[in-house]
């Protein structure tokens, strides 16, 4: 993604948190990270996307799964500062798994 942001590219990433569900993360996370869930047509988190249904993607990591973009202006410590505040979140909904 780092390149991109440098080449000045608008793209998308796509994560998948192993038991975690996007949307209870979104949540939590929505007033510091711009981010949706899996798809952009199954933004509210409730569903799978049926894209990742078609690629196999194990269910426990397709309930967690983030869309998250870049855009012309997004600087690499804006992508760092995300990273960081959804770790953050992904460590303390595991802590409460357990």
């Amino acid at each position: 993604m780092t390149k991109k942001v440098r080449d000045n590219k608008c793209t998308a990433c796509y994560v998948g948190i192993k038991d975690i569900h996007s949307g209870e993360l979104l949540r939590c996370i929505g007033n510091e990270v711009a981010a949706s869930a899996g798809s952009a047509c199954h933004s509210s988190g409730a569903k799978v996307s049926s894209v990742l249904l078609a690629m196999n993607v194990p269910m426990n990591f397709a309930k967690g799964t983030l869309r998250l973009s870049v855009g012309f202006d997004t600087t690499e410590a804006q992508i760092d500062d995300a990273t960081k505040v959804i770790t953050r979140e992904v460590r303390r909904q595991w802590a409460n798994l357990a």
